[in-house]
């Protein structure tokens, strides 16, 4: 005899609802947090994660790189200043870029 499903999908998307985590939403139902999301997948539920998600997306980051220093590829957001055989130098000088 097949088992019965110990959560409705009411009972699921109420507490995906009602929580601001997975793992917020999993101590609700007293289950791990990765079964409440297999749970929320299963039954077509939005998980607290994936609304985060959805509401507030990363910002791309610009990992480009900018310049070549001494045999370096140095990113944006690395780009302040340099030691230079002990001397420390602002990136722009060594390098020859423009710093925003």
């Amino acid at each position: 005899m097949p088992m019965q499903p110990q959560f409705t999908p009411t009972q699921i998307a109420d507490a995906a609802r009602r929580a601001h985590t997975n793992a917020d939403a999993g101590a609700c139902l007293g289950i791990h947090p990765n079964s409440f999301g297999r749970l929320c997948r299963r039954y077509k539920v939005e998980t607290p994660n994936d609304r985060r998600r959805r509401l507030h997306p990363k910002k791309p980051q610009d990992r480009t790189p900018v310049a070549v220093c001494d045999g370096w590829i140095i990113a944006r957001r690395h780009i302040r200043e340099v030691v230079l055989d002990g001397v420390h130098t602002r990136a722009s000088d060594c390098c020859n870029i423009q710093l925003p």
